[in-house]
């Protein structure tokens, strides 16, 4: 049973950032994550493999992104793909992340609208992730702007829970926007939530965990728990940054 808001994972790898014993070219990506993997699985709720990076190392990152997802095993695993376009181009992205790589959830963008995200939300017993209001600077130029009297964000959320489709919605929420986040929670208290930025981001767990006043959420941390330690101890000390991260999202 996940006590909310969880902790997530985020696997991106990069090889110039890998402990000194490992040599840094892509070969060495799946065993430094499947460490991380196992040092974890006692804490985290989930683990969020970040297809870009993977592909930005080409065959040898897609053959590292297999291996590390059948180390995630039967955790919960989201594919973070922010994958959205056209229908039958949607319905190939949602074959590849629910049927070959197995995925429990995936991210969307929706921005092309209803059609570019339906294919995804036809897998039932599935939670798709709509990006809402996202973490980075930029997200400013365009899901704050005011549409009918409230940021587009706002108007996304509520068009995307009208979509057809048996798989759960989620939204993306940053963990840089407490008090946007506390406003989401208290306009859709049963929404569940992905919340980034946590750690190298910026974003305070204390204050995230207040903001989501209970709700369903996963907060996920990437870089503060992958890079805790460069040396040969780096596993024992993803899992102890993960549990003051998990600590301090219990005692908000």
């Amino acid at each position: 049973m996940i006590v909310y808001p969880g902790l997530c994972v985020g696997l991106d790898p990069d090889i110039l950032r890998l402990p000194a014993h490992f040599s840094a070219d892509p070969s060495s990506v799946a065993p430094f994550l499947t460490a991380i993997v196992e040092a974890t699985r006692g804490v985290a709720a989930a683990y969020k493999i970040n297809t870009a990076f993977f592909e930005q190392y080409g065959h040898l990152g897609m053959d590292a992104l297999y291996l590390v997802r059948e180390a995630v095993g039967d955790a919960y695993c989201i594919i973070d793909a922010k994958r959205g376009d056209i229908g039958n181009t949607s319905a190939a992205y949602a074959r590849s992340v629910f049927e070959d790589l197995r995925a429990d959830a995936t991210t969307v963008a929706p921005y092309m609208g209803s059609d570019s995200v339906e294919p995804f939300l036809a897998y039932e017993g599935k939670r798709v992730y709509v990006l809402a209001l996202t973490s980075n600077r930029g997200s400013a130029d365009f899901q704050r702007l005011q549409v009918q009297g409230q940021p587009l964000y706002l108007q996304v959320m509520q068009t995307a829970l009208s979509w057809q489709g048996p798989a759960e919605r989620g939204f993306v929420v940053g963990a840089t926007h407490p008090d946007e986040l506390a406003d989401i929670r208290r306009l859709f208290p049963d929404a569940h939530l992905l919340i980034p930025g946590v750690g190298a981001q910026g974003g305070d767990p204390r204050q995230i965990s207040q903001a989501n006043a209970g709700g369903s959420a996963l907060v996920n941390a990437s870089r503060s728990i992958l890079y805790a330690d460069q040396s040969e101890r780096f596993a024992e000390a993803a899992a102890e940054e993960a549990q003051q991260i998990v600590l301090q999202l219990s005692n908000s």
